[in-house]
């Protein structure tokens, strides 16, 4: 039982941004809000880049659940952004924002433009009142539609991503006649739910193949271009029967918090990186492989469809887990 796992690098993250959802299909189980500075949180991640400039470990970085930052802060962060990754912050997410006015959304988009950022994406999941429901504020669809629009006069590109489910399905039309009021949309393309986060808890409402296939032409030219990568997990376990997993290597994960930030800013990267390294590994190899986690825990039954191999692994650990209740997994350290 267990796996490898060689660490390449270090991603960093933070729950400086607040979001103001209370999504009932949020990717994360819970969140942890941290009230210390985005200059802090720099500091580390600057740390880091010396590191990897000294030793080539990689670096990448994520900071808050949104994009709610004051002007300052989202200058530091997106100048932050362009010393992780060699680029400006180019697109703006508009998910966990607060409900601002058409004025104060004029004002937010275009010091983000002068900033560099060129692009809006707005997530839906369904018609305005199955979105309202799962982001659980009314209005919220109908703001997304003004804010986009409020983007389109200031130059900005708008992109719009759809969530699709069983209950998403008998409106799809009307859904993408609203999504049509915005004046300028560059690239519409639809999703399934990733399966992670409170996502679990939609499972009877994921879609087969034949759902899929049964669609409108109009949404199916939005389907995401590695749509023909999506498989039941039926087919995920041939995939995994005929590309086997070797060990994985990946990005360490270091969340700071109000309560770890201090002992970060003190610690060497050296320091950080052997406790990460050796906490990391346990995490793995409490877990059976993939190929072992497909053979006793896959369901060669299932037909619903997956987007991604990493929902199939968090579900086969899900299952694993549930019939293993004393063995103990942070899987904050791992990718499922």
């Amino acid at each position: 039982m267990g796996r490898d796992f060689e660490p390449v690098g270090v991603s960093i993250g933070a729950g400086i941004g607040r979001c103001s959802n209370q999504c009932r299909y949020c990717q994360l189980a819970y969140k942890k809000p941290a009230n210390f500075s985005v200059s802090r949180y720099a500091a580390v991640v600057d740390k880091f880049l010396d590191y990897k400039a000294k030793t080539g470990f990689d670096v990448r970085q994520w900071l808050g659940y949104s994009y709610d930052f004051g002007a300052d802060d989202f200058g530091l962060f997106a100048a932050l952004h362009r010393r992780v990754f060699d680029c400006d912050l180019k697109v703006l997410l508009l998910g966990g924002l607060p409900l601002m006015t058409g004025e104060q959304l004029a004002g937010w988009f275009s010091q983000r433009r002068n900033l560099g950022s060129e692009s809006v994406i707005a997530s839906f999941y369904g018609s305005d009142v199955n979105h309202d429901y799962l982001s659980s504020r009314k209005g919220h669809f109908d703001w997304l539609i003004s804010a986009q629009n409020v983007a389109a006069r200031l130059g900005l590109k708008n992109y719009q991503k759809i969530f699709l489910t069983k209950p998403v399905l008998p409106y799809v039309n009307e859904m993408l006649d609203r999504l049509e009021e915005v004046d300028s949309v560059s690239g519409r393309f639809a999703y399934l739910l990733f399966y992670r986060g409170l996502g679990r808890r939609f499972e009877d409402q994921r879609l087969t193949m034949e759902m899929l296939e049964s669609q409108p032409e109009r949404l199916k030219a939005m389907y995401r271009e590695e749509n023909t990568k999506w498989r039941s997990e039926k087919d995920w376990l041939e995939w995994e029967r005929v590309n086997p997993e070797a060990s994985v290597r990946g990005h360490l994960s270091l969340i700071l918090t109000d309560r770890n930030i201090g002992l970060m800013e003190k610690m060497s990267c050296e320091e950080i990186v052997s406790d990460l390294t050796v906490r990391t590994k346990a995490a793995y190899h409490a877990v059976p492989g993939r190929a072992e986690l497909a053979e006793k825990y896959g369901d060669r039954s299932n037909e619903k469809v997956y987007m991604l191999m990493r929902d199939m692994e968090c579900l086969w650990a899900d299952r694993f887990l549930k019939a293993n209740p004393n063995i103990t997994v942070d899987r904050n350290l791992t990718h499922f």
